[in-house]
């Protein structure tokens, strides 16, 4: 666009020198398509982007190509201004960069290079073209490989960021299904085991025998609610998320307030479930870690019969969520990933500097 109106002189003082139907369609072929680049980038319309770069360079050539057919043979001997369009050869391998790998990009910005150049020296005698050429050539591939590097870059980041946050989710998930294990194991220890001790001593005391069948009722309690389609109920669930909350604080180093409502019976499935446990463990764990030593924290769980509803409130120092780095996990992958890949489920963070947290957890299914 800088160079369309450093040009406006020359593209004006020109005109007459080319058929009627050339100068007009040869400005839009050139400098139409960069506009739509520009807009389609404002909108973040990758496709218009890549459309516009193609109708760039394939506009540029157009005109270049058939500048021969309009130019009228007249020879400028005073050594002018070379033409206006000779001023930006390395426009097409700028564009075709931004879509093609240099093999492609190259060879065509070499042949609208030697075309626009030939076009120069027609008009204007002077020395030879070849330096001319080499010189185009050498400064417009710079920049274009310059831009098929960027690229090359921003797309290995966007991997590794992509990358980051699956194994963020997936450890946050293994994370929940070694809180699991780790509440069964400590019942295996401090029940299974010392009634087997107990009753390897004296079989026949009835203290013994109730302290089996509490054990096997805190074992049957592990595997309650869930049901033959594999999907939990609301005492399940209640139990599940409750041992979210406290899974990652073994100390009790905070004060967490749970509340759970109910409102109506219904049946949960396992992964909607497990991601909320896990979500909810992240959030309370963010806030232990982040909300201050002194702020009060609360889990408000609601069940209703075809969605489940968690908020992780505190009243700590906050933070603002639109200036979190993409590469703190946390909030990114462990709470927004992690529900995301639930059909059903959301995730809502709400926060400022000074105001608290909020992290609003959701579930449904398809037809509530």
């Amino acid at each position: 666009m800088a160079f369309l109106i450093l040009l406006a002189p020359s593209i004006r003082r020109e005109y007459h020198e080319y058929a009627p139907w050339w100068p007009v369609p040869a400005v839009v072929l050139t400098f139409g398509p960069p506009v739509w680049m520009m807009w389609a980038s404002l909108r973040g319309d990758r496709v218009g982007v890549g459309r516009a770069a193609i109708a760039c360079a394939v506009g540029y050539g157009i005109a270049a190509v058939t500048w021969p057919l309009a130019w009228n043979g007249e020879v400028l001997g005073e050594a002018p201004q070379p033409p206006w369009l000779g001023m930006i050869p390395g426009l097409p391998a700028l564009a075709l960069a931004l879509v093609a790998r240099m093999p492609v990009a190259a060879p065509y910005a070499v042949v609208t290079i030697v075309v626009t150049e030939w076009s120069e020296f027609t008009r204007i005698p002077g020395p030879t073209m070849l330096p001319q050429i080499l010189s185009g050539a050498g400064f417009s591939l710079i920049y274009a490989t310059a831009v098929r590097m960027l690229l090359r870059t921003a797309q290995l980041l966007d991997n590794t960021r992509r990358t980051s946050r699956e194994l963020a989710v997936a450890a946050s998930a293994k994370r929940a299904e070694a809180d699991e294990r780790a509440r069964f194991d400590a019942l295996t220890h401090d029940w299974v085991m010392s009634t087997l001790l107990s009753a390897a001593r004296g079989p026949t005391d009835p203290a013994v025998r109730r302290q089996a069948r509490d054990a096997i009722e805190r074992l049957e309690g592990l595997r309650g609610g869930v049901l033959p389609d594999g999907t939990l109920d609301g005492e399940a669930v209640a139990a599940q998320l409750r041992s979210a909350v406290t899974s990652f604080d073994p100390l009790r180093s905070a004060t967490i307030d749970v509340v759970v409502e109910r409102d109506g019976d219904g049946e949960y499935p396992a992964d909607a479930v497990a991601a909320l446990g896990a979500a909810t463990a992240e959030a309370a764990r963010n806030s232990l870690r982040h909300a201050g030593a002194d702020a009060r924290r609360s889990v408000d769980i609601t069940l209703l019969p075809a969605a489940i509803l968690v908020v992780i409130l505190d009243d700590g120092i906050g933070f603002d969520p639109a200036r979190v780095p993409p590469d703190r996990l946390g909030v990114t992958a462990a709470i927004r990933q992690q529900m995301a890949t639930v059909p059903g489920g959301s995730a809502e963070v709400n926060s400022a500097p000074g105001r608290g947290t909020r992290v609003t957890l959701r579930w449904a299914a398809d037809d509530a």
